[in-house]
């Protein structure tokens, strides 16, 4: 992992995606939410940062595991690899957009109905493809610019 990732990520409010990576399979229990059907391949996960320190600090967060999970996605970063952030410092909440152009993705699975999403009835931020979908195919169909990333 590239050890000034986070350094790059600004300390403003913005929307974002994170790439993370699975080999794991089986059941992973997500706290009393439910149970996530584990497989291997990309899990991406929509959230917003708008609180204090805006995207450096939540994805700082999500950087490591917590020993005590918050929120649901910190259940799921136990079993995963964060390989990549893609972010927009757009003032606007982007996340059910986001959510909603991911979902749209040919190949995307919908692993557990209302993950990360209890504002939003029946919707759901966590998608599951097979392979690591390609960031500017992604770009594309999110409308979003400028959507900026980053390895870690």
């Amino acid at each position: 992992m590239d050890e000034d990732w986070l350094e790059r990520i600004p300390a403003l409010p913005g929307t974002y995606v994170l790439v993370l990576e699975s080999a794991m399979q089986g059941d992973l229990t997500v706290g009393r939410f439910g149970t996530l059907p584990m497989t291997a391949g990309y899990y991406l996960y929509v959230g917003s940062a708008f609180g204090p320190g805006g995207l450096r600090a939540r994805l700082g967060h999500h950087a490591c595991p917590p020993a005590r999970p918050h929120w649901h996605v910190d259940y799921l970063r136990r079993a995963t690899r964060l390989a990549e952030v893609w972010f927009s410092t757009a003032p606007e909440r982007l996340e059910a957009a986001w959510a909603e152009c991911l979902g749209q993705l040919p190949a995307a699975e919908v692993p557990l109905p209302g993950f990360g999403a209890r504002d939003r009835r029946g919707a759901t931020h966590l998608f599951r493809f097979s392979r690591r979908p390609g960031q500017l195919e992604t770009v594309l169909r999110i409308g979003e610019a400028p959507l900026q990333h980053t390895a870690c």
